[in-house]
């Protein structure tokens, strides 16, 4: 374990001076993720008796180098074909007609979440809605038999809120860098966004709304300051970020009504930190893959293999992931392990080589993007890079959140609002 760490260590320096020390990169981001995952997996070594194989080495520290190296190149390859840079010219005007289209928009989330809110309870068969929260996201998971699937107009109503609250988000972070104010109908519409994921059950979509802030606020700073941004500063805020983060984890389960009062903080935090790797290494070394069932990469494209199912009529029974709790030496490790799990579970490791290239050109190409198309008031590039791309990669030491984000339905409304709300603001603020 310990010469993954430092692997990993020696990886993300690499990948921070290959960037010109950009810390939003994509290469660095994913380096970064699994040496923040490696670290706390170091800190367990001996309690869940790690003994990391050389196959899961290679896999990690191998997938690493090569999303470092393919970002690269792309980025190279990029630079030579798109050399001008475009710089937006909008500058955010918070008047009267701004804040009034803002607000109604905002009742209309609101009332989304009310009934987002009266389905949940009535799917789940309970009257208080931290109880329904529970039940819902354990279903989800394939932890209890109970179907409780929400209906399309409900689902098309979270994808509006969560849409609109990115939008919402990079508007808030222009007014704070470019206008040196806090907007409270922006810092609202923000909070909306942020806290709406957890009707789900999951924290996951509120910390990923907390990293998308971030990113944004490092974009902008970076177009006021023509380049010359403090990376020391917004590292600083990073790591306090992570440690609020981790403080208020286990804090937070009670929110969506798990009872966590049993667990050690550091187990605890461990579970969701570090124990992919002791997981993954597990998997690896059972050398059970790729597991062939009838269903083509049915681990790693589950969410379009939904889709097609219930969309396009697609003969394939409906189906959950195969993820299987693990203990190691009497501790319970979760049942996530990486996003490599999947791509090895349904194509061994030339699945981790193939899927590892196209994550890294796609987030490559989708990043230097952000830096030369600003047509809008809010670039679609970086409401996609920032709301979406940027915490499937942080992630990517928990689980296969990249290709599980290929929501065609999600991706879709959520770009056509984005042209919907930069047309609706930008003329405003063009005048």
């Amino acid at each position: 374990m310990h010469i993954l760490f430092f692997t990993l260590v020696i990886l993300s320096v690499m990948s921070y001076y290959l960037n010109k020390k950009d810390i939003i990169a994509p290469s660095f981001l994913f380096s970064l993720s699994f040496l923040f995952a490696s670290f706390f997996a170091l800190l367990n070594d001996k309690k869940w008796a790690i003994n990391l194989s050389n196959e899961t080495y290679i896999v990690i520290a191998g997938g690493v180098a090569e999303f470092i190296l393919v970002g690269f190149i792309t980025k190279l390859i990029f630079s030579k074909s798109y050399k001008k840079q475009i710089i937006s010219s909008y500058s955010l005007k918070v008047d009267k007609s701004l804040t009034v289209k803002m607000m109604i928009i905002e009742i209309v989330q609101l009332i989304f979440i009310y009934f987002i809110i009266k389905t949940i309870k009535q799917i789940t068969g309970q009257a208080n809605i931290i109880s329904a929260i529970f039940v819902f996201n354990s279903s989800t998971n394939g932890f209890i038999d109970l179907d409780v699937t929400l209906p399309t107009y409900i689902k098309l109503m979270q994808t509006f809120i969560t849409a609109f609250g990115v939008f919402g988000e990079y508007l808030f972070a222009r007014s704070i860098v470019f206008e040196k104010k806090f907007n409270m109908v922006l810092f609202f519409e923000t909070l909306i966004g942020l806290l709406a994921p957890l009707l789900n059950g999951s924290r996951g979509g509120t910390i990923f709304g907390l990293v998308t802030f971030f990113v944004f606020l490092y974009m902008i700073k970076r177009d006021e300051s023509n380049n010359l941004v403090n990376n020391t500063k917004y590292i600083m805020y990073g790591i306090v970020f992570v440690g609020l983060v981790l403080v208020l984890l286990e804090w937070s389960a009670t929110i969506v009504g798990r009872n966590v009062d049993s667990i050690k903080f550091m187990d605890y935090i461990s579970t969701y930190v570090g124990a992919e790797i002791k997981n993954l290494d597990i998997f690896i070394n059972q050398k059970f893959f790729p597991i062939n069932e009838e269903i083509w990469g049915q681990q790693t494209f589950y969410t379009v293999i939904n889709f097609l199912i219930k969309h396009a009529n697609l003969a394939v029974d409906p189906y959950n992931l195969d993820l299987p709790f693990r203990i190691s030496n009497g501790y319970g490790l979760g049942n996530v392990a990486t996003t490599f799990y999947p791509w090895i579970y349904d194509f061994g490791y030339q699945g981790v080589f193939w899927l590892t290239l196209i994550m890294s050109v796609t987030s490559e190409f989708i990043y230097q993007m952000t830096k030369r198309c600003h047509r809008f008031l809010a670039p679609l590039s970086r409401l996609f890079y920032g709301g979406t791309i940027v915490p499937c990669i942080i992630f990517a030491f928990f689980s296969n959140k990249f290709y599980e984000s290929m929501d065609i339905i999600f991706i879709t409304l959520s770009i056509i609002i984005w042209i919907g709300s930069n047309y609706m603001f930008s003329k405003e603020n063009n005048k």
